[in-house]
C-alpha cells in the first residue's frame, strides 16, 4: 500500500486547504444515515481518518463514539480530542481493535486484527 508521509507542516496544510467543509459532507450524512442507521451508543470506525473531519461530523451528527484510525502521527494530531472521538494509530490492513461486522443475514460475527 502506498502511503504519503505527512509531517506537521503537510498535515496542517491538508487541514487548511484540502479538508472538506461540514457543508460539503451533507450528502455523506444522508448516505451514512440511510445505510448504517447509526444511533447514540454505537461505535463507528473511521479508517484513514486524516485530520478528523468525518470523525467529528459522525460524532456530531449521530451522537456516536468514533474510533479515528490514522497511520500518520502528524495527521492524528489534528483529530479533535473529545470524549466521543478516540484517535488511534493504524491502517486498513492492521486495525488496532477487534472488528465486529454485520453478516448478510443480520447476525454479527467477530474477527480480530493485529495492531501495527
Amino acid at each position: 500500500m502506498a502511503r504519503i508521509s505527512y509531517d506537521e507542516h503537510t498535515a496542517a496544510a491538508f487541514k487548511a486547504v484540502r479538508e472538506v467543509t461540514r457543508d460539503g459532507l451533507s450528502e455523506w450524512r444522508d448516505a451514512i444515515g440511510r445505510h448504517l442507521r447509526p444511533s447514540p451508543g454505537m461505535t463507528l470506525v473511521d479508517v484513514g481518518a486524516g485530520t478528523g473531519a468525518f470523525a467529528s461530523a459522525f460524532s456530531d451528527w449521530f451522537g456516536v463514539r468514533v474510533l479515528a484510525v490514522e497511520p500518520s502521527a502528524a495527521m492524528r494530531e489534528h483529530i479533535p480530542r473529545t470524549p466521543s472521538i478516540q484517535p488511534l494509530s493504524g491502517d486498513a490492513s492492521a486495525c488496532p481493535y477487534p472488528m465486529r461486522r454485520q453478516t448478510p443475514h443480520g447476525s454479527r460475527s467477530s474477527s480480530t486484527t493485529s495492531p501495527t
